[in-house]
């Protein structure tokens, strides 16, 4: 219970922080967690790590409900030729750099290429956002380029060191025959209960982003891809709905969200940092 009260109580004085120096939250709470787990001696809670893991999904679910299909198909080259660029060239400089000057192996050249070379919708994803309501176009732009790395990263990683199973090619078949029929249904079943009292709109949001998230796990592909994918597929259903929007929003940069960010501080250790501060600082630069 002590973990919850210091998770609750650096979260909040993160948020105030940010908003004193008008600054996107999620860096100072992922500096929160940072202190928390290295001078409070924090352990993560159980109900701060599931939390924390429906808040990425809901965060990512969320992003991609602002890609606008006609956006994304009037700079999907574009966007193409953004995310594979910034793919590729970091993953060869790393793998390159690994492998013949850093004496790892074949397989740990690849893995730090695929690491270091991803991005992050998740904290790309607010730091556009900020202050704004909504993404403009150049925004939403640069969160499909975004997903394009991310993209890259999950299949890459699939072929290096996963095997596609035949659970996994039905899993991708159901969700893409899923995603055909989503924006149709769903605007005649959110048309037909929109305005109910007991918020069932809400509810199949919510059950639909658990429920990519528990099968994703289950299969073995990337939920947080999942989740983004499928914001983008229902971005045509719910964005027509603002106060399931508000609420979506409310729930997501209020309360989920700032647990996920909460929890990767708490995977930074200071000492750690400090012995590989070169290599680090390597990389980075």
């Amino acid at each position: 219970m002590d973990e919850i009260f210091i998770a609750i109580g650096l979260i909040i004085f993160a948020g105030l922080v940010a908003i004193e120096l008008k600054l996107t939250s999620a860096i100072f709470e992922i500096i929160a967690g940072c202190i928390a787990v290295n001078f409070f001696n924090f352990s993560n809670a159980e109900v701060i790590n599931v939390l924390a893991d429906f808040g990425i999904l809901a965060l990512m679910f969320f992003a991609g409900l602002e890609i606008d299909f006609d956006v994304l198909k009037k700079n999907a080259k574009c966007s193409m030729v953004i995310g594979s660029a910034s793919f590729l060239s970091p993953f060869l400089a790393v793998y390159v750099i690994t492998l013949h000057f850093l004496d790892f192996s074949y397989e740990q050249a690849l893995l730090a290429g695929i690491a270091l070379s991803t991005t992050s919708i998740a904290i790309v994803y607010p730091m556009l956002l900020r202050s704004k309501e909504r993404l403009d176009d150049t925004g939403k732009q640069i969160l499909s380029a975004a997903m394009v790395v991310d993209l890259l990263s999950m299949i890459a990683i699939s072929l290096l060191f996963s095997d596609l199973t035949i659970l996994t090619i039905g899993f991708i078949l159901a969700f893409t025959a899923f995603s055909y029929f989503v924006p149709s249904l769903g605007k005649k079943i959110f048309s037909h209960y929109k305005g109910n009292a007991v918020e069932f709109e809400f509810k199949i949001i919510l059950f639909l982003i658990l429920g990519i998230g528990i099968a994703g796990e289950a299969i073995g592909i990337e939920t947080v891809l999942l989740a983004f994918i499928l914001g983008v597929i229902t971005s045509g259903v719910i964005v027509g709905h603002i106060k399931l929007w508000d609420k979506l929003r409310g729930i997501t940069f209020g309360f989920l969200a700032p647990i996920f960010f909460f929890k990767v501080g708490t995977a930074v250790n200071l000492a750690a940092l400090y012995e590989n501060i070169i290599l680090i600082l390597l990389f980075v630069t």
